[in-house]
């Protein structure tokens, strides 16, 4: 260390330079990629918990990881596209629904979306629920917020 008054003929060599003898700790030059190394803690009890919390908690571990283990080992072929509650919703008086064109490759390139987008052409059903706006009574502005229903791209 340096003592007052003591002469020190160190300069630094840039801004942030510190001195040698400063740096005492070496660099780990031993290293390791053993996954031996890389496990998870073990679940240590609390000595504060009690035996019933312990029971529950213990069994609703075993119950996630039995669901979670028939998941994993579940056959993906199973995937069966079914059709959501639209025409129940949506099918009135006056109006037609047209058969519905299935694209399994779009299918398995998204398969959230189950079955393809239909609208219903407003003027064909005078009492749709949800739609708020007749037809002459649309906004004008492209990104206008409206519930209104519009006419299927197909039927243009």
């Amino acid at each position: 260390m340096l003592k007052k008054g003591s002469n020190d003929n160190w300069k630094p060599l840039y801004g942030n330079d510190s001195r040698p003898w400063l740096l005492k700790s070496e660099f780990i030059t031993k290293t390791s990629n053993e996954e031996d190394l890389y496990q998870l803690n073990d679940y240590k009890e609390s000595s504060k918990e009690g035996i019933r919390k312990k029971m529950l908690r213990q069994f609703f571990w075993q119950e996630i990881s039995e669901e979670m283990f028939k998941e994993l080992t579940e056959d993906d072929n199973k995937a069966v596209i079914d059709d959501t509650e639209y025409k129940e919703n949506f099918k009135h008086e006056g109006s037609h629904i047209l058969p519905q064109k299935c694209d399994l490759e779009l299918h398995k390139k998204y398969p959230l979306y189950l079955d393809t987008p239909m609208t219903i052409w407003y003027e064909k059903c005078s009492s749709l629920p949800g739609s708020t706006l007749p037809p002459n009574m649309r906004p004008k502005d492209m990104f206008h917020k409206t519930s209104s229903i519009t006419k299927s791209i197909d039927g243009i």
